[in-house]
């Protein structure tokens, strides 16, 4: 008897290990898939970081989220704001020459209202696709880009400029 309680103990023993063995592969195979699926670390500067909150603030392409804020430091002059930021594995193709980065908070003007929005959610980064190569660094715009680029630019001339500013809708023989 003694030999199969000694065999019974060692394959007892064997299993007892192999629980803590699989679970270890698991959790291993976990991370490095986790890490795997990250998207590129990208830093964005900015004159302005207000509104924007580390592993809150995400960044937005056409309507979907693609990334999230991960920290945000001032730059060595103490004038700008540096932005880390993570994107999505797949939107890493905005990390690319061209594209455009700018902060969307709300905005109430004479031109119009925009970004109301952002009054519930808060701020967000919102970014236009560019077509270069690969690029990690980018500089903030202050307003979102015009995104078209078959826009006619016009240079006006008047004697009064009191209600002329960015924006304003400019009419020509009664059409705007």
């Amino acid at each position: 008897m003694s030999n199969h309680t000694e065999t019974t103990n060692g394959v007892t023993r064997w299993i007892i290990w192999l629980v803590p063995i699989i679970s270890i592969l698991f959790a291993a195979y976990l991370v490095f898939a986790e890490y795997g699926n990250r998207g590129p670390l990208i830093q964005i500067t900015f004159n302005d970081g207000s509104g924007l909150e580390a592993n809150k603030t995400p960044i937005v392409c056409r309507g979907i989220q693609i990334g999230t804020v991960e920290s945000a430091d001032l730059h060595a002059d103490l004038e700008q704001v540096i932005v880390h930021a993570r994107l999505d594995h797949s939107a890493a193709a905005l990390a690319s020459e061209g594209s455009k980065f700018w902060i969307v908070r709300p905005k109430i003007s004479l031109d119009g209202v925009s970004g109301l929005d952002t009054l519930v959610s808060g701020a967000y980064i919102a970014v236009a696709p560019g077509n270069g190569g690969n690029q990690r660094e980018f500089e903030g715009l202050e307003n979102q880009p015009s995104l078209s680029d078959q826009s006619i630019q016009y240079t006006l001339r008047t004697s009064t400029s009191e209600s002329i500013h960015a924006g304003v809708p400019v009419m020509f023989r009664g059409f705007i």
